[in-house]
């Protein structure tokens, strides 16, 4: 039972977020998405979304671990892929933006 209820609010949480980021809060939804995490530390799609809101505040490295994590935990997780290969590439990583880039073609 107590399983069940904290998987209803991680899916609240991470609607909460994706109201925020809709919203352009992205404070808010950083703060909402690292709550999540503490409720469930094996979820691609927070992660992801975390990612994302790192990235957008300009935290590169918290974004790459994120979005590392993301591809931990699903490696078939195309966007989380995309991200982090762009994101290797802005940051002038070329080879690892490649390396992310290749494995999610496959």
């Amino acid at each position: 039972m107590e399983k069940e209820s904290s998987k209803t609010t991680l899916i609240e949480l991470l609607q909460l977020a994706r109201e925020d980021l809709a919203r352009s809060h992205l404070i808010a939804a950083e703060k909402t998405l690292e709550q999540a995490i503490l409720l469930n530390n094996q979820s691609p799609e927070t992660f992801h979304l975390l990612g994302y809101v790192y990235s957008k505040r300009g935290k590169f490295k918290k974004a790459i671990l994120a979005f590392e994590r993301t591809l931990s935990l699903d490696p078939n997780h195309t966007e989380a892929a995309i991200a982090l290969s762009s994101l290797y590439n802005d940051l002038g990583r070329y080879k690892e933006a490649a390396e992310v880039y290749n494995r999610a073609k496959r």
